[in-house]
């Protein structure tokens, strides 16, 4: 579960795995799996979590423009950087 990976129980939502291939996928399904079918309330409290989540693509695209923001800062500072040379 996510709150094993120090995140803190009122924030957990899902399960975590470090590498992206199926082993790891397979095991977080495992662990999801059993803590449906083993611990109804920790369930309930991950799914709880989720949805007070901000999913909105407001949010998203507020991410999005401010990361392309500061690549655009960071490339500005890059070129003048290369025009001092």
């Amino acid at each position: 579960m996510a709150s094993d990976s120090g995140v803190p129980e009122s924030e957990a939502n899902g399960f975590r795995f470090q590498r992206y291939d199926s082993l790891q996928l397979e095991s977080a399904l495992d662990r999801a799996c059993r803590t449906y079918r083993d611990q109804p309330d920790t369930w309930r409290r991950l799914a709880e979590n989720g949805m007070r989540q901000d999913w909105s693509w407001k949010k998203s695209a507020t991410e999005y423009q401010s990361l392309y923001a500061r690549i655009q800062e960071a490339r500005s500072d890059v070129e003048s950087l290369g025009s001092q040379a």
